[in-house]
């Protein structure tokens, strides 16, 4: 994976912040009493995107920020917890190899991490 294409841990708390603000409805500018209401940004949230897209952007974050994303929503926790985004990380640590049907690729991560 390629470490330039990945968003700093800070990315990823601020990505999260602004998430929560928008969730809440606060904004910077009701925080200070200002009244924006004509030129206010629309809810925007990760959740509107396709699940395509979604799994697109979390595979390209480092194991402790997919960590972080799969806390904010149940949605995004099973989006986490898919195999497009667990098989790349374990190929990328361990290697190919030959899964088992009984296991996902995630289970399989957390099982040799634990063995090591």
């Amino acid at each position: 994976m390629n470490r330039n294409l990945v968003p700093s841990r800070a990315a990823a708390r601020v990505a999260v912040s602004i998430r929560q603000k928008l969730r809440h409805g606060r904004g910077r500018e009701q925080e200070h009493g200002e009244d924006r209401t004509a030129t206010s940004m629309p809810n925007l949230e990760l959740s509107h995107l396709p699940q395509e897209a979604m799994a697109l952007i979390i595979c390209r974050l480092c194991i402790h920020d997919v960590g972080l994303i799969a806390r904010c929503s149940r949605q995004l926790r099973l989006l986490c917890s898919r195999s497009v985004i667990w098989r790349p990380v374990y190929e990328a640590r361990w290697g190919p190899v030959d899964k088992s049907a009984t296991s996902t690729w995630k289970a399989l991560y957390k099982q040799r991490c634990a063995a090591v």
